[in-house]
């Protein structure tokens, strides 16, 4: 990275309004208003700690309950690059079809 970031920065999701932003130059950057993106900051840029813990904190979010089957469809695109004991297991073909 540069200089100008921590080792591991933090990362701030935004919406943008029409006060405006501007880049490192000082120039205003013409976004729309509602525009999304990312800031990517150095944690000693931000001033309260508790908003810098909020951001840091693990949140986890249930997508699915306890025993709920997950069905899940692969396709191998290089079967030359797979190990070997895995192509034999599985029977991979050529063509990259599992079963």
């Amino acid at each position: 990275m540069s200089d100008y970031y921590d080792a591991v920065p933090v990362r701030i999701p935004v919406r943008f309004k029409e006060e405006g932003l501007v880049d490192f130059s000082g120039e205003p950057i013409p976004l729309k208003d509602g525009s999304i993106g990312e800031l990517v900051i150095s944690c000693s840029s931000i001033t309260d700690e508790k908003y810098l813990s909020s951001l840091k904190a693990q949140v986890t979010h249930k997508v699915l309950e306890e025993g709920t089957a997950l069905l899940v469809a692969l396709t191998i695109k290089l079967p030359s690059k797979l190990d070997p004991s895995l192509m034999n297991t599985y029977k991979v073909s050529t063509n990259s079809s599992l079963f």
